[in-house]
């Protein structure tokens, strides 16, 4: 299954420069949207974001239903997540968000849904990251802002 990055993920793993992170377990099945992308290119262009290269991740077009979907979920969603979101549901791929809203309009929709506490879960149970290095690169990212449910992976043990 494809899974879709928006842009609420892309800048975690970027702030903490471990975009390789999530190129190295899933470089074809990542993906994202023009929203998304645009998002995070304008938080680097204004230099709040460090530059990364994102370029193994492909970014797909919404096709016009995914268009008219994105649009009706915006609001309560900006145009990035809610073009997540559509491309998502209509291609039945899951959705890496860490936005609240975001998330409880994919279970609403039936969409698989996950976000970076998530991924980082899966790349130290799968013998990715050490556990050690996936919490320091989780303190980072609360840090930078990203507000997270716990404050180490451990909580999840």
């Amino acid at each position: 299954m494809r899974l879709v990055l928006d842009s609420t993920v892309m800048v975690n793993f970027a702030v903490v420069r471990c975009t390789d992170w999530l190129q190295a377990i899933w470089p074809e099945r990542l993906v994202t949207t023009e929203d998304a992308w645009a998002e995070l290119q304008a938080g680097i262009r204004l230099g709040r974001l460090p530059d990364a290269d994102w370029s193994w991740l492909t970014v797909l077009q919404l096709t016009e239903a995914e268009r008219n979907l994105q649009n009706q979920l915006v609001p309560p969603l900006d145009r990035g997540e809610a073009a997540c979101l559509a491309l998502a549901y209509s291609r039945g791929y899951a959705l890496l968000t860490d936005d609240r809203v975001a998330r409880r309009e994919a279970r609403r929709l039936g969409v698989p849904v996950s976000g970076t506490i998530g991924v980082l879960k899966y790349l130290v149970d799968e013998g990715h990251v050490p556990l050690d290095q996936a919490d320091t690169a989780l303190q980072q990212m609360i840090a930078f802002g990203y507000y997270a449910p716990i404050r180490s992976l451990r909580e999840l043990r």
